[in-house]
């Protein structure tokens, strides 16, 4: 597939990290691929990415105490499933307060996701390098 402009979609990925450990969520959508993934989304309208990362985060998780520590990676993949090319933008985040072990969230927003069930969950980055779905791994190399 040839990359397109036209096909891509701008999009934001919260990793959030805690002691080697990734903020992951299950979920029973069809429209993706299966396994873990983490935090993140479409950019709307005039966001910034920072906006737009906040946004999925609080709509997503839940949280909304969340400090942006920086922009890690940036790439664009081709995504068969959806048809397209994903413009993703990589945020390294961390929680200002302390996250339990593990939560259930239901998703916020105007999205398919809307009022999905999410569960949360700590990973070890190292284990998340070759669970997380839709390639949201590719840049996890970047955080060990």
């Amino acid at each position: 597939m040839l990359y397109s402009p036209l096909a891509t979609k701008e999009k934001v990925l919260a990793y959030i990290v805690s002691a080697n450990k990734l903020l992951v969520f299950d979920h029973k959508k069809t429209w993706c691929e299966p396994g873990p993934q983490i935090p993140g989304g479409s950019i709307k309208g005039n966001e910034t990415h920072q906006e737009a990362l906040l946004r999925e985060c609080a709509e997503e998780s839940g949280l909304s105490q969340l400090k942006i520590i920086n922009k890690f990676d940036e790439y664009i993949i081709y995504r068969p499933i959806h048809k397209l090319f994903n413009h993703r933008h990589c945020y390294l985040l961390e929680s200002e307060i302390e996250l339990p072990d593990s939560w259930s969230h239901k998703v916020l927003g105007n999205g398919k996701d809307k009022n999905m069930d999410f569960h949360f969950y700590w990973l070890p980055i190292n284990e998340a390098i070759a669970k997380l779905s839709g390639s949201m791994d590719y840049s996890l190399n970047k955080l060990l």
